[in-house]
């Protein structure tokens, strides 16, 4: 019986200034496409308020995972963060969300990936080895591939909502300087989830990359990786020097010099979706090296 289960989740917002989300993008599609490819004895689910066929996915409707502390969430949520206000507030309400659909279905254990990280590899062995650990960050606070469990959901939910009703609480100190200051971005789940796993729960593994180092934490975080430049609007971009060959995709790493091969890869950004719609997963698979950004 299959047990691993691979959740993304997608809220379709129409808004012009942000881009037409009113439909599965294909760089989503393209996504969920390849995960599955890698995939084939995990259940993989989307959940969304947009429309998706496709035989292997799940799709799941966003507005039957409601709860009344997520209701309660939205009225006490406090916008401090630079990015827009419908994109951060759902940061949060995810978790609420994702926690919600667990309960329903009896999940204990899930493996939460954003729309925009794609896996390149099987994670079956993953899940086992992770078990022991409530929930994964990468680098300290970003929680874009998260081997998270129910048990931990159910408590990281309390601890945002206590936050965000209780306005004199010791955390608004900082929340408020982050938000005045914008630094860092100002306030958004990633500063709730480091302060989550610093404070309240030792069992989260605050860097993935300590589990294995092929689960990227960006494309365009190049320290310590071979990487090269390509043109992006009017200059130029680095990212890592991806290679593919008989379906492994990997990348050199100049600290360990040797190649690593990539579990994940996080096309975060504008210019990673753009990347992201123009990968043709049957050049991943020649036998022959195919330099992705070449």
């Amino acid at each position: 019986m299959i047990s691993n289960n691979i959740i993304y989740l997608f809220y379709g917002i129409e808004r012009s200034d942000i881009y037409n989300m009113s439909s599965i993008p294909g760089w989503i599609d393209n996504c969920i496409n390849i995960t599955n490819t890698y995939n084939k004895q995990s259940n993989i689910s989307l959940i969304s308020n947009v429309k998706y066929e496709h035989p292997d996915i799940h799709t799941i409707n966003i507005d039957e995972q409601q709860s009344l502390d997520l209701s309660d969430f939205k009225d006490n949520y406090v916008h401090l963060s630079s990015n827009h206000v419908h994109m951060e507030r759902l940061c949060f309400e995810r978790w609420f969300i994702m926690r919600n659909y667990m309960r329903k279905h009896n999940i204990a254990r899930a493996i939460f990936l954003d729309v925009d990280v794609v896996c390149v590899q099987d994670l079956g062995e993953d899940f086992t080895i992770l078990e022991k650990y409530s929930a994964t960050l990468s680098s300290g606070s970003s929680p874009h591939t998260n081997f998270v469990s129910l048990e931990c959901l159910e408590s990281f939910c309390s601890f945002v909502s206590k936050i965000y009703a209780d306005k004199s609480c010791n955390y608004w100190t900082t929340m408020n300087e982050w938000s005045n200051n914008m630094k860092y971005g100002g306030v958004c789940d990633m500063t709730l989830w480091k302060w989550y796993a610093a404070y309240y729960d030792d069992k989260v593994l605050t860097s993935i990359q300590t589990h294995n180092t092929g689960f990227d934490h960006t494309l365009r975080d190049t320290t310590g990786w071979d990487s090269t430049k390509i043109e992006w609007g009017t200059g130029t971009t680095a990212v890592k020097n991806l290679v593919a060959n008989n379906g492994k995709i990997t990348c050199y790493n100049t600290s360990l010099n040797k190649h690593i091969n990539f579990k994940t890869i996080h096309y975060q950004g504008g210019p990673g979706k753009y990347w992201l719609n123009n990968i043709n997963i049957e050049l991943l698979k020649e036998s022959k090296d195919y330099y992705i950004f070449s």
